[in-house]
């Protein structure tokens, strides 16, 4: 195989390697760092965010009066969380319905599903997530270390790409 030979089949292989079906791979990592780093109790910080990544930081804890609904509601907390534990998960159906939006070979757009919250009173996951964003909790973005991470995942993922030219 000739330099030029390589550089085209480079080129192709590249180009494959950026399309919508990988993109969406990207954003189910994108969707599983943010949901484990949120329910460990880390969100971003609103101030200190560019483009979607900002800094990671704990989230705000919880009211005392939440902390005592939580404690008489016990029963329908989720399995991933306790009464006092800031993680956005009461009953789990927030980050449970974190999925892939959009993701073509230029962009991924990730967050909760439209669907309807049981019991929820009409309130979707979604709009659940835009008020919990608006209350100074924002998790639906990437810190600068899950970024990080999923640099290196790309990077493996496309090195396995090349050792098949």
């Amino acid at each position: 195989m000739t330099f030029d030979q390589f550089i085209r089949k480079l080129k192709r292989q590249m180009g494959q390697a950026f399309n919508g079906k990988f993109m969406a791979k990207i954003g189910e990592l994108m969707v599983e760092t943010i949901v484990e780093r949120t329910r460990k109790g880390f969100g971003v910080d609103p101030r200190q965010r560019r483009q979607g990544v900002g800094k990671g930081k704990r989230l705000r804890a919880l009211s005392e009066s939440y902390i005592a609904y939580r404690q008489r509601n016990s029963g329908s907390l989720d399995s991933t969380t306790s009464p006092r534990k800031s993680n956005l998960t009461f009953t789990g159906q927030l980050l449970r319905s974190m999925r892939v939006k959009k993701a073509t070979k230029r962009q991924v757009i990730v967050g909760p599903n439209r669907r309807r919250r049981r019991g929820g009173r009409g309130l979707t996951n979604e709009r659940l997530g835009e008020i919990v964003a608006e209350q100074g909790r924002p998790f639906n973005l990437l810190t600068n270390k899950d970024l990080k991470t999923l640099i290196k995942k790309l990077d493996a993922e496309l090195k396995k790409k090349l050792q098949r030219l």
